[in-house]
């Protein structure tokens, strides 16, 4: 393995720090949820969910929603956790034509146009995912919040078909991509769902308030490039901005994590600037507006307070669906995907 020495950028946001008071009782559900559903394969599955505290990382990007509201972030953000570490998977690669299909299906069961097969553990929990927030949510919302999952399936496609051709994808088709398959508007989405935070869309979709949200989304991505590269250099994934600028402007690795350092901490000044320069909104939009651009301003700083110092997913090269001392081939988990894929 090629050793890599690079010094990593301190990164700050003008943000406080802030969790929800129900985290830990809210991560111990979520893996019971996962338990229940038969989404964790083995003991090892089951220690990696406790060291990354999923429940943590809903507590910190939604510090102030009903305990309601942080249970079903959580839950689903374990289950796209799951979901993109499945898709890292060798064997879902060859040929990358099933990731496609199996997205599908899921997408469709989410949607309600197909019932899950009771065999399927990614299919049974995602349409109790749908249950659950058809009861709290309007079904525009619940639309909105499937259209953002499309997205993310969709991203998380093009890095499966990107890994199953050797193909270093160039830097100004990264950028929109990367936004998607990270799945955060998924998680935004969410919440916007659920919570009555009652934002009108059409104040949504004011040009300055929908820059607001790209930043936040970039912001996140661009920190999690850097606090990755390490275990994404271990393991050979191009999909990081850091190593896709070094490739394609010839930089040193130390080079390439500089520039991207730089653009992330523009992308926060204009985040600042772009949130003092809003216009007046009138004041019944005041308010949940504020409360809109204070989440954005959690999940910037929440996913970081998160990766540093809260989970081990940044620290290990080792994914949630791995098993303990077996070859990746022959564990376990390469059973529980054929189940998935045959269902």
């Amino acid at each position: 393995m090629q050793s890599h020495t690079v010094s990593l950028p301190v990164l700050h946001y003008p943000f406080p720090a802030a969790h929800h008071r129900c985290a830990d009782s809210v991560d111990t559900r979520t893996l019971a949820w996962a338990d229940q559903f038969n989404l964790l394969p083995s003991e090892s599955a089951v220690r990696r969910l406790r060291a990354a505290r999923v429940g943590w990382l809903a507590a910190v990007l939604a510090p102030t929603v009903a305990s309601h509201t942080l249970q079903l972030l959580s839950d689903w953000t374990f289950w796209a956790i799951l979901w993109d570490d499945l898709c890292d998977h060798p064997q879902m690669q060859q040929p990358p034509v099933q990731v496609a299909q199996w997205s599908q299906t899921l997408l469709a069961i989410l949607c309600g146009t197909q019932a899950p097969d009771p065999e399927s553990p990614l299919a049974c929990s995602i349409g109790d995912l749908r249950q659950r927030l058809l009861h709290a949510a309007t079904p525009s919302h619940v639309d909105a919040f499937i259209a953002t999952v499309d997205a993310f399936f969709a991203g998380c496609r093009w890095e499966v078909t990107n890994r199953s051709m050797g193909h270093m994808p160039d830097v100004a088709t990264y950028l929109p991509m990367r936004r998607h398959a990270s799945g955060m508007a998924t998680a935004l989405e969410l919440v916007m769902c659920v919570e009555p935070i009652r934002v009108p869309l059409a104040v949504r979709a004011h040009p300055q308030v929908q820059h607001l949200q790209d930043l936040a989304i970039t912001i996140v991505c661009w920190a999690n490039d850097l606090l990755s590269l390490p275990k994404e250099l271990a393991c050979g994934d191009v999909h990081n901005l850091v190593v896709i600028l070094q490739h394609a402007e010839q930089l040193s690795l130390q080079d390439a994590v500089t520039r991207v350092a730089a653009w992330h901490d523009a992308a926060v000044c204009d985040f600042v600037a772009a949130e003092r320069a809003l216009p007046a909104f009138a004041p019944a939009v005041a308010a949940p507006l504020q409360r809109y651009l204070m989440l954005l301003r959690s999940f910037i700083r929440g996913n970081l307070d998160w990766s540093l110092s809260m989970s081990d997913r940044y620290h290990t090269t080792e994914r949630i669906d791995a098993q303990d001392g077996t070859d990746q081939h022959d564990s376990p988990m390469t059973g529980y995907l054929q189940r998935e894929v045959s269902a």
